[in-house]
C-alpha cells in the first residue's frame, strides 16, 4: 500500500504532518490532514520540535491555515484547537484516562491512547489495536471542526468516528469566568454556586462574556473551605500548577496556604486518585459533562462554608427524627385500624349471629357489673345534675317537644361551624332519644349505638322518653315489654308502677 509523506519545516520549528494513502486519495479534500493510524501532537525539549496538526489555508493552498491543534506548553498540558490567535476548543487536562473535557475519548476496542508528560517530552498519541484499520484526523477550516474518520472497506468510504466541538458548550469560554455551561439547561450558562453574574443586565440578554463574580470576596482568613462540584470539564489550565507526588488531602492544605489558589483536584483520577492540580485566579471554560467528567473543589469564604454546612447538619438531625415520627404514626394508624376492624367484626358477628335465650331475650356482648358504691360515687350520690335529661343541654322534654314539632335543629348552637352536617346532627339526636326510651327493650345497646352512628340505615321512630317531667302511666305498646323482665346475668329491672 503506497503512502505519501509531506514534511513542511518553517522557521519556528513547526512540523506539519500530511500523510495520504493511495487507496483513499479520491475521497480526500485538499483542506484535510491525514494519519497512518497514529496521530502525534506535542513538543520535544531536546530537539525543540513542536508537533501539531494544521488545516490548509484554502483548498488550493496547502500552506498552514488558521485552524491548528496543539498541546500547550504549561505546567498542566492540555490539547487546544486554535482559530488564528484565539482559542476555539479546549479538551481539558489529561487525567490519566483521557481528557477531562472529552471523557468519551478513552481506550476501547479500537484505540490505544498514550499521553507523556515529563521534563523531556509532552505528547499525545493514539494507535489502533488492529493495524489494518486506516484512520485520519481532519482539521476542516471550512466547518471549523476537528474530525476523526476511519476507512470502510465495505463501503469504500470514510466513516465519521468523532467530531469536536460537539455543541455550544464546547466553544471556548462560552459562559465567561466562573460560569458553568450546561448544554441541557435553559439558558445554557449558569454561574457556579455562591457566584452571581457580573452584569445581571447583560446576563439577562444572554451575553455571558463578562462571566460571574463571587457573592462574597475571599479574605484569605482561617476557616476558608471548598465547595465540591462533580462531573465537570476542568478549567483552563494556563494558570495552574501541578505536583504528581501529593495526595488530595495535601493538595487541599497547599491550596489553603496560598491566598491566590481558587480551586484544586486530583491530577490523576485512576484508582483512588493521585497528584495535585491547583488553579489561580478566575476559573474559565468550565462545562458540565453528561458522562464522566471530574470533581473540582472551589474555594469559598468561611461564612459561606458555615452557611452551606448548617443545612446539612439540620438535615442530618431532622431526617432521622422525621422518619421516627412517621414510623410511629404509621404504627399507631395500623394499630387503630386493626382495633377498629376487630371491633366492627365483633359487632357484625353479634348482629348476625346473636340468638335468644330461654326468655326470648337477645344476649348482649358483655354486660359490666358495678357496685352500688361505685355508681353512687360516679353520680355524686345520684345528684339531680347527673340525671339523664338534665344538665348542660336542658331537660329531655325540650328535645322531645322540638322533635315532635320538627324543630330539632333548634337545639344546636346558632354559631355552629359550617362544616357541621345537619343530617348527622339529626341522626345523633334521633339515637339519643332512642337511648332514653321508657322500656329497656326499646333502648339500643352500645354495640347497636356504634353501628347506628357509623351507618346510614333507617332508624326506628322514638317513643315518648321515660325521663319527662309529666305524670301519667307508661306506654304499654312495646311489643317486647314484659312485667317482671330480668336480664341474662340475673340483674333485675324494677317494674315501674305509677303512683
Amino acid at each position: 500500500m503506497g503512502m505519501l509523506l509531506l514534511l513542511t519545516c518553517i522557521s519556528t520549528n513547526v512540523l506539519i504532518l500530511l500523510l495520504k494513502f493511495s487507496n483513499a486519495l479520491e475521497s480526500i479534500s485538499p483542506s484535510e490532514s491525514m494519519s497512518d493510524g497514529k496521530t502525534l501532537i506535542g513538543w520535544d525539549q531536546k530537539t525543540g520540535i513542536d508537533r501539531r496538526l494544521s488545516s490548509w489555508k484554502s483548498p488550493d493552498d496547502p500552506s498552514p491555515g488558521d485552524f491548528t491543534w496543539t498541546l500547550e506548553r504549561q505546567s498542566n498540558p492540555e490539547g487546544v484547537t486554535w482559530n488564528g490567535s484565539k482559542k476555539y476548543y479546549r479538551s481539558g487536562p489529561w487525567n490519566g484516562i483521557g481528557f477531562s473535557g472529552a471523557p468519551e475519548i478513552k481506550a476501547g476496542a479500537l484505540f490505544y491512547f498514550n499521553f507523556i508528560s515529563n521534563d523531556q517530552e509532552v505528547s499525545y498519541s493514539y494507535e489502533f489495536k488492529d493495524r489494518s484499520v486506516i484512520t485520519r484526523e481532519v482539521l476542516n477550516q471550512t466547518t471549523y471542526h476537528r474530525q476523526r474518520y476511519t476507512w470502510s472497506e465495505d463501503t469504500q468510504s470514510w466513516i465519521l468516528y468523532g467530531s469536536v466541538p460537539r455543541d455550544l458548550c464546547d466553544n471556548y469560554g462560552r459562559c465567561g469566568v466562573n460560569g458553568n455551561c450546561i448544554a441541557s439547561a435553559v439558558p445554557i450558562c449558569q454561574c457556579l454556586e455562591k457566584f452571581k453574574p457580573k452584569s445581571q443586565k447583560e446576563w439577562n440578554t444572554m451575553d455571558w462574556s463578562q462571566g460571574c463574580v463571587r457573592n462574597k470576596e475571599l479574605e484569605c482568613q482561617k476557616g476558608d473551605g471548598f465547595m465540591k462540584l462533580d462531573g465537570l470539564k476542568l478549567p483552563d489550565a494556563t494558570d495552574s500548577w501541578v505536583d504528581k507526588t501529593m495526595n488530595l488531602k495535601e493538595c487541599r492544605a497547599n491550596c489553603l496556604r496560598n491566598c491566590s489558589c481558587m480551586a484544586y483536584t486530583n491530577l490523576d483520577i485512576r484508582g483512588r486518585g493521585s497528584g495535585c492540580a491547583i488553579w489561580f485566579g478566575d476559573l474559565l471554560d468550565i462545562r458540565q459533562v453528561s458522562i464522566g467528567g471530574q470533581t473540582l473543589y472551589v474555594r469559598l469564604h468561611a461564612s459561606e462554608i458555615e452557611a452551606k454546612a448548617k443545612p446539612k447538619i439540620r438535615i442530618a438531625v431532622i431526617t432521622p427524627a422525621a422518619i421516627a415520627v412517621i414510623l410511629g404514626m404509621l404504627m399507631a394508624i395500623c394499630y387503630l385500624r386493626k382495633r377498629k376492624a376487630k371491633r366492627t367484626e365483633r359487632m357484625e358477628n353479634y348482629l348476625q349471629t346473636g340468638h335468644e335465650n330461654d326468655n326470648g331475650q337477645k344476649e348482649d356482648l358483655e354486660l359490666p357489673l358495678f357496685e352500688l358504691s361505685a355508681i353512687a360515687n360516679a353520680t355524686n350520690n345520684f345528684s339531680i345534675s347527673n340525671k339523664l335529661g338534665e344538665g348542660g343541654y336542658g331537660p329531655v322534654y325540650k328535645t322531645w317537644r322540638l322533635w315532635n314539632e320538627g324543630k330539632t335543629l333548634d337545639l344546636t348552637d346558632d354559631l355552629r361551624d359550617e362544616s357541621c352536617n345537619p343530617s348527622e346532627v339529626l341522626r345523633c339526636i334521633h339515637i339519643s332519644l332512642l337511648c332514653v326510651q321508657q322500656h329497656p327493650d326499646d333502648r339500643p345497646n352500645m354495640a347497636s349505638v356504634v353501628w347506628m352512628l357509623s351507618g346510614e340505615s333507617a332508624l326506628p321512630k322514638p317513643k315518648e322518653p321515660t325521663f319527662l317531667n309529666v305524670r301519667g302511666p307508661p306506654e304499654s305498646s312495646s311489643s317486647s315489654y314484659k312485667a317482671g323482665l330480668s336480664s341474662t346475668n340475673d340483674i333485675t329491672f324494677s317494674v315501674l308502677e305509677p303512683r
